[in-house]
């Protein structure tokens, strides 16, 4: 596997309609996540891998979900959300490791890097907390920061009760804008991954996959 070109990655199944619909079953089961670790440099606290997957097991079993975590070695891990349809979405993560030759790093490297995809993939809210136990911080290219012209119209308020906010929608034009995606490229994909004619019809996870869907796309051009 080309590192370089795939230590942020994120693919998924031709079609998501059906997974979508599972993962919004399932993160209505989803229950408040304890967080019942400490952060000692902070003083602060955080749910460990533990309470995530105590409080999301139930809930993705039951919208016929399954999530499995692989590493991929060169302290890579890649988690993928499969729906019993065959539909799948998946990211690829990867870490600088400070001493990587010492194994309990790495393995504090690998548990952050499960814990913060699985919040991740599964849209769960939740503190960044620890990742300074381990020295490390994601690798790979870094969204580019849209510049201050001006910015197309973004709605005021949501058109459908669950959509994502104006400030999210706005997000989403400023990540097309900067990539460079081609007029009605956002428009066909989301009819095709999500059913929707409009942006406005997004949720604030679906905005979220389409902004990752053309990262992903402007990685694979520029490398």
């Amino acid at each position: 596997m080309d590192e370089e070109k795939y230590g942020q990655y994120f693919a998924q199944s031709e079609k998501i309609d059906d997974l979508m619909t599972a993962l919004v079953h399932a993160q209505s089961k989803i229950s408040t996540i304890k967080k019942d670790s400490k952060n000692p440099h902070f003083k602060s606290s955080y749910a460990s891998l533990e309470s995530v997957w105590d409080a999301i097991r139930q809930p993705i079993v039951s919208a016929d979900l399954v999530v499995n975590q692989i590493p991929l070695g060169n302290n890579m891990l890649m988690t993928q959300v499969s729906h019993k349809s065959g539909q799948w979405i998946r990211g690829i993560m990867k870490m600088e490791i400070q001493d990587a030759l010492n194994p309990q790093k790495r393995g504090s490297a690998i548990t952050y890097m499960k814990r913060y995809m699985l919040s991740a993939m599964l849209g769960l809210s939740e503190e960044d907390d620890d990742g300074n136990a381990i020295s490390s911080k994601p690798v790979g290219k870094p969204f580019p920061t849209a510049t201050k012209t001006s910015t197309p119209t973004t709605p005021t308020t949501p058109t459908t009760p669950n959509a994502a906010p104006p400030k999210k929608l706005g997000e989403l034009v400023d990540r097309v804008r900067v990539l460079k995606v081609p007029s009605g490229a956002v428009s066909e994909y989301i009819k095709k991954a999500f059913n929707v004619s409009s942006s406005r019809e997004l949720s604030e996870e679906q905005v979220e996959i389409t902004m990752l869907h053309f990262e992903a796309e402007n990685m694979e051009k520029t490398t």
